[in-house]
């Protein structure tokens, strides 16, 4: 008879529960058939689901078809080729809070070999995505201003590619988003009272 992860998880049940649910981290067990057999308290939070609604259901049970489909796979591939895995997707609550996680999951195996199961932690990088995602547009509306520029030594204009002179702030101004406003330095002020 072969060993059974169930009967292991609910003898040694308060020990496990004390140990996990002391960490903030989601933390959960699926047994080979990809059903969740345990998750600690950080995992029912985050994902605003209760214990009961997860333990002995897989993935199709849980998540709508589309997320569920990506957990299902990256299960399997995980089950079929042992060792870890670690992957970046989105997630919705059951509450409908969208969040973006990273999953390193690794499997649990028999004394003899024989894989039982995997455990996984996940990681919520909501905000560094959000953080990547607002600096990658602030990338996109800088325009830098490189090479030799044309100016007039005398009275600095700059010398468009038409070969017209325009003031300096024109030319900067067409070719970046910076914009001018005007006032005079006090050495300008002193000399031009």
């Amino acid at each position: 008879m072969g060993f059974d992860i169930i009967q292991f998880i609910t003898e040694y049940r308060p020990h496990l529960d004390a140990i996990i649910d002391m960490i903030p981290i989601p933390i959960f067990m699926k047994d080979k058939k990809g059903r969740y057999i345990d998750c600690n308290t950080a995992f029912t939070d985050f994902l605003s689901i209760t214990r009961e609604a997860l333990i002995g259901k897989g993935v199709h049970e849980i998540w709508d078809k589309k997320e569920a489909d990506v957990f299902f796979q990256q299960d399997q591939a995980l089950l079929r080729s042992g060792g870890t895995q670690v992957y970046e997707t989105r997630i919705t609550s059951a509450s409908g809070t969208v969040s973006y996680v990273q999953f390193h999951k690794r499997v649990f195996t028999h004394p003899q070999g024989e894989v039982l199961g995997f455990i996984g932690v996940v990681f919520d990088i909501t905000e560094q995505k959000r953080q990547i995602e607002e600096l990658e547009s602030a990338l996109g509306h800088v325009r830098k201003l490189e090479g030799i520029l044309p100016i007039c030594a005398w009275c600095k204009r700059m010398r468009e590619d038409d070969q017209t002179w325009v003031p300096l702030e024109n030319y900067i101004g067409n070719r970046t988003t910076a914009s001018f406003t005007h006032s005079i330095c006090p050495d300008c002020a002193s000399k031009w009272k």
